[in-house]
């Protein structure tokens, strides 16, 4: 059983568990995961990290996830535990693999010269394709965890990580329809992010059959339809419906 970590968002915690559990449940992902208190860590655990994998692309909290190959208290000792295990990961050297590294970190900022540093001291990987910072064919991810937000030293770095990145989320896509963003002005709507939220953890699949008699501005349903929202927002401007209210279609938008 192999090891993944989910980086969260920091946003609707109290949500969390509830989004994986109803996402798990629709996608029939087996997994078991603990939420590290006080972090954006979750830590999962399945034998299956293609489900996984499906459930984070799904999930509008999670910014990405990726399997981990080690975790220690420095780089020096993150460095060690790696190369005593690259014999396990050997078929993802195959061939001449693009890539691309990702560096990010949890409780300080960190400068552009200091990410490029640390990714230079991974050249002991047998990396032998190319460098392609978009669409690579591996991406590895470095992740920082500190214990003190307000300390810009390295001593207090409590734990790295470091392995192969399996999946992005779509947190980014509910702010696509926010009313800021969006031609047809209402004066109040629904937060685009709980929208998409309630839609995850209500299991909406594809072909599912929304139904809101309270559409308003229309949040709700153009979260569900998703890649309908430009035929949606027609209907919305042209006022097509006497009343939105009774509003209702099929959701085409990928489970």
């Amino acid at each position: 059983m192999k090891t993944y970590l989910i980086h969260l968002i920091h946003s609707c915690l109290n949500f969390r568990s509830a989004e994986i559990d109803a996402l798990c449940e629709m996608l029939h992902a087996k997994i078991t995961y603990e939420i590290k208190e006080g972090t954006p860590f979750c830590i999962v655990k399945t034998e299956n990290g293609d489900s996984l994998s499906r459930v984070v692309s799904r999930s509008v909290l999670s910014r990405y996830a990726f399997e981990i190959w080690a975790a220690a208290g420095s780089y020096s000792e993150l460095f060690t535990k790696v190369k005593t295990k690259l014999q396990d990961y050997q078929e993802c050297f195959k061939g001449k693999p693009s890539y691309r590294f990702s560096v990010e970190s949890f409780g300080r900022t960190l400068s552009q010269d200091y990410k490029v540093e640390r990714i230079e001291e991974f050249g002991f990987l047998p990396l032998k394709g190319a460098v392609k910072l978009k669409d690579p064919e591996i991406e590895f991810c470095v992740v920082e965890y500190y214990t003190s937000p307000r300390d810009q030293t390295s001593v207090d770095l409590k734990t790295v990580f470091f392995g192969k990145m399996i999946a992005h989320g779509c947190c980014r896509t509910p702010y696509l329809y926010d009313l800021k963003h969006r031609k047809y002005i209402g004066n109040t709507s629904m937060d685009p992010l709980m929208s998409f939220l309630m839609n995850n953890i209500g299991k909406v699949r594809q072909y599912d059959l929304v139904y809101d008699p309270f559409v308003g501005s229309g949040e709700s349903v153009c979260s569900s339809s998703h890649r309908l929202f430009v035929r949606l927002l027609w209907f919305v401007m042209c006022s097509a419906f006497s009343s939105l209210r009774y509003f209702y279609y099929k959701v085409l938008i990928s489970a």
